[in-house]
């Protein structure tokens, strides 16, 4: 299994254009996320400039299938030419069953 879990800082007054474009691209997409047994997009209640993207995949073939499509790919492409993101951090299991066969980060 393959768990992914993204952090973003968002400039908040560009939060709720952010929210309606994942909204968007969620729904468009949903049918080429086969395979991944939780893709989130959830704000942070408490500070309007995080919001978060966690993802589960049974193997990496399913992953790659789906960071290759081209709705991702282009998503991915205008996000990070948008100045609504600040900063990005990802962090990825791989291999864990339990939390305690997942390191630690």
């Amino acid at each position: 299994m393959i768990a992914i879990f993204s952090s973003f800082t968002v400039d908040p007054s560009r939060r709720g254009r952010l929210d309606a474009e994942m909204a968007a691209f969620l729904g468009a997409t949903a049918d080429q996320r086969r395979g991944a047994s939780i893709y989130e997009y959830l704000a942070d209640p408490t500070d309007p400039a995080k919001v978060f993207v966690f993802q589960t995949w049974p193997d990496d073939d399913d992953f790659t299938v789906w960071s290759q499509q081209p709705a991702f790919s282009k998503f991915l492409d205008r996000a990070r030419a948008s100045d609504m993101i600040t900063d990005a951090n990802a962090a990825v299991f791989q291999g864990c069953a339990t939390a305690r066969e997942c390191p630690s980060q």
